[in-house]
């Protein structure tokens, strides 16, 4: 049998393979070593919650894209039909995004609201009729610890436009409150 697979250029398909493998595993690296080398070329180890969050993102992105390019390489290695796979795959992500639709506009709104400064931790926001600090910033949701009743509130971030600062006298009342 397996005489019958390297006559059939199997060997040749399996060194391919695993080139493809290798060679996205080190772009994945390079180009995750780049970011945090950028990073912290200012020398600071402590980075801000926007930051850390952006990073994450991106590393998250850089490593889906790997994956998902790494496979079709080697799906068209193997002698798959890439083309009509891509067109279902269109297809599939169509229904999929109108099922997902509102992770999405959490997603799309948790990006906005990070990276438009709209809120930061620690900051006192009003949410209906709760007031608290920002304890959480997240791509679907953010974290309210009630100022009263230090409860903490778990908000989805497409309900965030409801939200408002609270001017920073608050803010300075909690911290003497606190001391």
């Amino acid at each position: 049998m397996l005489d019958k697979m390297f006559l059939a250029g199997w060997h040749i398909k399996i060194l391919k393979i695993a080139a493809i493998i290798f060679v996205s595993i080190l772009c994945y690296k390079i180009l995750k070593y780049i970011l945090y080398k950028n990073e912290n070329k200012n020398g600071e180890r402590e980075l801000d919650h926007r930051t850390r969050t952006f990073n994450r993102l991106v590393i998250s992105i850089l490593r889906a894209l790997t994956v998902v390019i790494s496979q079709l390489c080697i799906l068209k290695v193997v002698g798959f039909n890439i083309q009509s796979l891509m067109a279902g795959l269109g297809l599939a992500s169509v229904v999929v995004g109108l099922a997902v639709q509102d992770v999405l506009k959490d997603i799309i709104r948790g990006v906005s609201i990070i990276g438009d400064s709209y809120f930061q931790v620690g900051d006192i926001v009003r949410y209906k009729d709760m007031e608290g600090e920002v304890i959480s910033l997240g791509l679907l949701s953010t974290k309210i610890r009630s100022l009263y009743t230090q409860n903490i509130h778990t908000i989805s971030n497409r309900h965030f436009e409801e939200a408002e600062i609270v001017s920073s006298f608050y803010k300075k009342k909690s911290q003497c409150l606190m001391i």
